[in-house]
Formats: structure tokens, sequence, C-alpha cells
């Protein structure tokens, strides 16, 4: 009889399996080495509106209620679409395929806009043929944001649309609340997948919150979680000037020169350039609370801070012997001129004073 010998357990080398084996997800195929990205030929960006938007990329357009901002949008998406300047001022460098998803307005009341807007621009004819109207008002009932998303990929990637316009992006979010920085980062990340998937750059319309927005930061005054402006490529932001009709408009981007802040002024039915107008002169709040406290008062508690050194918002009001919510009504203001900058977004934000602000301590 044969005597079976049992052969001695195998024992597993710590990272073996991942040594022998790669991953089969496919991130791991989208990592770059540092020494490739170091003489990897970059293209430049390529620009769909010159010192506007870049492609592939996320701009809003934000301003306050009944401020003209659709017919703006609806004259930038012709623009586009014809390859002709915006505001007479922003080149467009060659037509591209737009398609403006309207979630709000009437089939006929949009069309009508487009009529009278492309008729005051002079395009006509052939110049039209790359834009088209999606309206899908009334359409979103019982939709879930991850679907709708997908359908409209669908469309974009048939139909080749290189420019998808959502106005207004709030009707897009059926699900979550616009106040969450949780809910707006999944919005976000869908919209995303737009310019991946889609392979277009999208262009949402906005909206602030109430009041008057003259004394905050641009990216401030669009409305709910501070999630929605800092995932953002690009801004287009639109407050009121002392003028009637007239708006300051202050252009943000991550890739693209800076653009210095100018005014526009309404007349039917497009923006004009105001040149003769100086962004400066803003609408002023009317009225309202005197500030109890000056700005070297709210700074001097964190006349120590970094960049590298940052202070939470609760930290800073207890130093500073006041109520939370008081101090966070100084924030946009301060920020605006200047005085205090901010790393992070919605719970993990941190201030700190600036140069500016050390300076403004320095001379009180």
């Amino acid at each position: 009889m044969t005597t079976r010998t049992e052969s001695p357990p195998k024992v597993k080398k710590r990272g073996t399996a991942a040594a022998k084996s790669p991953t089969l997800d496919p991130w791991w195929k989208m990592i770059s080495e540092g020494i490739a990205i170091e003489v990897a030929p970059i293209p430049d960006v390529v620009e769909i509106v010159e010192g506007i938007v870049g492609e592939q990329s996320k701009l809003v357009i934000g301003s306050g209620s009944k401020s003209f901002k659709t017919w703006l949008t609806i004259d930038l998406a012709l623009c586009i679409s014809a390859g002709i300047p915006f505001l007479g001022r922003f080149a467009v460098p060659e037509p591209r395929k737009v398609l403006y998803c309207n979630l709000e307005l009437k089939k006929s009341t949009f069309e009508r806009r487009v009529q009278v807007v492309a008729k005051a621009r002079g395009i006509t004819g052939s110049q039209l043929t790359d834009f088209s109207h999606l309206p899908l008002r009334g359409q979103l009932s019982g939709q879930i944001l991850m679907q709708t998303v997908t359908r409209l990929i669908n469309i974009v990637k048939h139909n080749r649309v290189q420019v998808l316009v959502l106005d207004p992006v709030y009707k897009l979010n059926t699900q979550g609340d616009e106040n969450s920085s949780k809910d707006m980062t999944l919005l976000f990340n869908e919209i995303d997948r737009l310019t991946t998937e889609g392979e277009c750059t999208v262009i949402l319309n906005d909206h602030f919150g109430k009041g008057n927005q003259s004394e905050k930061d641009p990216l401030d005054a669009i409305r709910g979680s501070s999630a929605k402006a800092g995932d953002l490529d690009a801004a287009m932001v639109l407050r009121k000037h002392e003028v009637e009709d007239c708006f300051r408009v202050d252009v943000i981007h991550r890739e693209l020169p800076p653009v210095q802040p100018f005014t526009i002024g309404w007349q039917y039915p497009l923006m004009l350039l105001r040149d003769d107008l100086s962004p400066e002169a803003m609408k002023k709040a009317k009225g309202g609370r005197k500030k109890e406290h000056t700005p070297e008062a709210i700074l001097l508690p964190i006349g120590n801070t970094t960049a590298e050194n940052l202070v939470s918002i609760s930290a800073w009001a207890k130093a500073a012997g006041i109520k939370r919510q008081t101090l966070s009504e100084y924030l946009p203001g301060l920020r605006a001129k200047g005085l205090i900058a901010t790393a992070g977004e919605g719970n993990n934000a941190r201030q700190y004073i600036t140069a500016k602000g050390k300076e403004l301590l320095e001379a009180a």
C-alpha cells in the first residue's frame, strides 16, 4: 500500500496577488506617471468662446431673477452655433453644434425668443443649421437624475452635439436639496458625465438668492451650497448696476487668462456692451441694519492666519466674541474687498487673512 505524503501548506506572500494580476478596474489605465507627464505634449486649451469657456468644460451664467439671463444665454448659444463674436467682443473661433435644453419655458415662448434674437444678430438660414432646441418643460416629473443625464448623453452622442445648454439647472435637480453640499456634489457628478461620456461643453443657467448681491464675492452670489460654485470650470456672474437694466459682469475660470469686469445693458432683445459705464458703480442695498463691527475689528482675531494656518468660522467667531451667524453676514463683503480668502468647500471651508487684510490692520 502506498503511503500518501501531505504537501506542506502554501504560504501566500503579501502583495503577490496584486503583483501577478494587475487590476481590471478601468481607472488603472487612467493613471499617469509623473515622469511621463513631464515630457507629454499637452495641447493648449481649445476655446469655445475666447476668454469665456474651453472645450468639454462647465460654464454657469448666473444672475438674479428677471435679469434677462435666458435671453443672454440664447444669444450666446446662437453666437456659438453661427460662429460669430459673443457680445461683439468675445470671438467664437469656429461654429459648434449646440443643443439648447429648455427646462422652463413653453416651446412656443422659447422659439419666439430664438427668432427675435437671431434676427437682431443677423443670423439666418444656414447659420441656424447647428442650433437645435429640446423642450423639456413638464417632462422631468418623476425622473431620476442619473436616468435623465443618461438620456441626454445618448442624444448628445447621436446628434454629435458639442455644446449643451441646461436652462435652468435647478430644474434638473429633481432629487436633491440645493443647499446641501452632498446633494450638489451628486448633481454635478452627473453633469460631469455630459462633459466626459458626452464629450461636450455644458452651459448652465443658474440664479441668485434674494436681495442685493453687490457686496458679495461673485461666486458667493449664486444661490445654494458653495459646492456648486466650487465645481465649475467657468462662470459669468451678472450683478445689478446702478443704471437701470444694466449689469456688471465678472468672468471667472480655471484655465483661461483673466477678464476684467465689464458692463452690459438690456436693449430688447439683446444685451449690449456698455463701455461708457464703470463696472464699479453697482447698485447698493437699500437701508438695512447698520453694521456693528468694523472690518478691522472683525479681522484682528485672525491677523496671524495664513494659507497654511487656517481658521474655521466657528473658531473665528469665538475668538472675535460674536455669534457665528453675525460673523457670516460680514464674510461676503470681506471676500469681495479681498481682505480674506477661503480654502476648501462646504463644511471643510476655512478662512485666512490676505496681504491686503493685513495692510488694513497695520494702517488702523
